[in-house]
């Protein structure tokens, strides 16, 4: 997701408009569990036909009582591919570049346009084929289904899907997706540095931003808005063996670096791999209400109902709770990977990410290639390749 630099600043000129209220969102994480671990919560149980939600039944069976509230049956989820070995990849000289806003710079920007159905996608001209464009328009259908299905919705209404060949200007600074609810615009960094599972993934993680902003409630409220995005998305990070958001988060608290619940409720959300923290930490919370409380109670949330009122205790008792629920995975461990190990490589590699976004035009695509295999390895709980490559890129 995006920082909500962009979104705080833009955001009190829309609302004042009574126009869009933009959702970003830099996504860098990927879910998983230690098979003897217990499970993450996963999505509320809905009726799906299509094969991407499908995929979801092998990390959880779902139930759904007459009232709609969502309660499931977590069966052991898949855990991270146990392999040193990390996707390669590759990528340009890197610079702040493509643009997320206002509407004239982005129809100026992305001038090729290819429509299938009720998707559109477009780019700068020439950067990727219309054979690329239609693969992402059927990957943008699938995760409209799966997204749709686990927030119970059914919506189907015309979007635009903007492809970044580039990253973002300072608009979107550290941004891999963002997105526009009131314009049905998804922009998705695709620069090389986002491997297919990582851009699957967030392009679902987009997608409930926009449905959820169209058919629950406008984004107004980031700290459910990501959390909701970050749970819809633990299926497809856990299938692909990522860290899941819970285990991160889990991890961070392991290791007496977890910032407090009002803390986590009143950041600005600039970037995800800036504030890893706070999505995963986002995303855990999310799986935490859902799963004790029910779907019903965190969409009462995302409305922006009082979490007192809503949960029925003093927010102090929520926090308490909270942990407790983050306890049984606090001493986790994937790949030989812990908490201290962890977050020993995950707080080098966040703190890179920052120095990277100052400038980026000042690293080269060399080391730009090497920071993004350092992020995979974190992801993949391989904290041994992730100092590695990061020590290599000298970021």
């Amino acid at each position: 997701m995006k920082v909500f630099g962009s979104i705080l600043g833009v955001v009190a000129v829309l609302v004042i408009a009574g126009g869009a209220l933009a959702v970003a969102t830099d996504f860098r994480g990927k879910s998983t569990a230690n098979p003897a671990a217990p499970t993450q919560s996963l999505a509320p149980a809905a009726e799906t036909t299509t094969a991407v939600a499908e995929t979801s039944a092998a990390a959880v069976e779902s139930v759904v009582d007459v009232d709609g509230v969502s309660g499931t049956e977590p069966i052991a989820p898949v855990g991270p591919t146990p392999t040193a070995v990390v996707q390669d990849v590759q990528v340009g000289q890197p610079a702040l570049e493509v643009v997320t806003f206002p509407l004239a710079s982005v129809e100026a920007t992305y001038t090729e346009s290819h429509q299938f159905g009720s998707i559109t996608v477009r780019f700068r001209p020439g950067a990727y084929s219309p054979e690329y464009a239609a693969e992402i328009a059927r990957k943008t259908e699938e995760a409209r289904a799966e997204a749709n299905a686990k927030i119970q919705q059914a919506w189907t209404s015309d979007l635009t899907v903007f492809l970044a060949d580039q990253l973002f200007a300072e608009d979107c600074l550290g941004c891999q997706g963002f997105t526009e609810s009131d314009f049905r615009w998804i922009f998705m960094l695709d620069d090389g540095s986002v491997i297919p599972d990582e851009f699957e993934a967030l392009l679902v993680h987009e997608m409930t931003h926009l449905i959820a902003g169209n058919t629950i409630h406008l984004p107004f409220d980031i700290f459910y808005v990501e959390g909701l995005a970050m749970w819809v998305m633990t299926d497809d990070l856990l299938e692909h063996g990522y860290v899941s958001p819970v285990q991160a988060t889990a991890w961070v608290h392991e290791a007496g670096e977890l910032p407090s619940l009002q803390e986590f409720m009143h950041d600005d959300f600039a970037g995800r791999m800036r504030k890893r923290v706070y999505y995963d930490a986002a995303g855990a919370f999310a799986s935490y209400v859902i799963d004790t409380y029910g779907w019903d109670a965190f969409v009462s949330l995302y409305r922006q109902n009082a979490i007192e009122s809503v949960l029925g205790k003093p927010l102090a008792e929520i926090e308490a709770e909270w942990h407790s629920y983050l306890d049984p995975y606090r001493t986790q461990t994937l790949n030989g990977v812990g908490a201290v190990e962890w977050w020993g490589a995950a707080s080098d590699v966040i703190a890179a990410y920052g120095r990277f976004y100052v400038d980026p035009t000042v690293y080269s695509a060399e080391q730009y290639r090497l920071l993004t295999l350092s992020r995979l390895a974190l992801n993949r709980a391989d904290a041994g390749n992730a100092l590695n490559y990061l020590a290599q890129s000298g970021v």
